[in-house]
């Protein structure tokens, strides 16, 4: 219920700035807001903007995902590109990141670089895990 109604007052002000979204101030406004501490905003492209609620980011998924499973986070492995990954890649035993990713995402601490994504990335990924396995 927390969650929805969280989700209502995000909504009910996200109209109120949509006039500005288009001026790019909308990230500005977002974090000046006093009910913004219960949200995370991130910016994961020049056009796109998010805004969760706190943990409600692929790193929580995959928290949440391998407690589900019974899975230890030591046996947890992911690839990003964007800073909406962020989250997800810190949780990662070893995190991944193709060469095309942005660069707040290829400087996190022992990330393991891949070829772009467009260069089979992920098999090359799987190659790396193979190795351990």
């Amino acid at each position: 219920y927390s969650s929805l109604c969280q989700l209502s007052l995000c909504q009910r002000h996200a109209s109120k700035f949509a006039s500005k979204a288009m001026e790019g101030t909308l990230y500005a406004l977002l974090l000046r807001q006093p009910w913004i501490s219960d949200y995370e905003v991130v910016r994961s492209a020049s056009t796109l903007l998010e805004l969760t609620i706190k943990g409600a980011n692929k790193g929580g998924m995959v928290r949440q995902l391998a407690a589900l499973l019974g899975k230890d986070l030591g046996n947890t492995y992911c690839v990003g590109d964007r800073a909406n990954d962020i989250p997800m890649l810190r949780l990662s035993a070893i995190p991944f990141a193709p060469a095309n990713a942005i660069e707040s995402v290829r400087s996190l601490p022992g990330i393991h670089l891949l070829p772009d994504c467009r260069e089979n990335a992920l098999a090359a990924m799987l190659e790396v895990l193979d190795l351990l396995y």
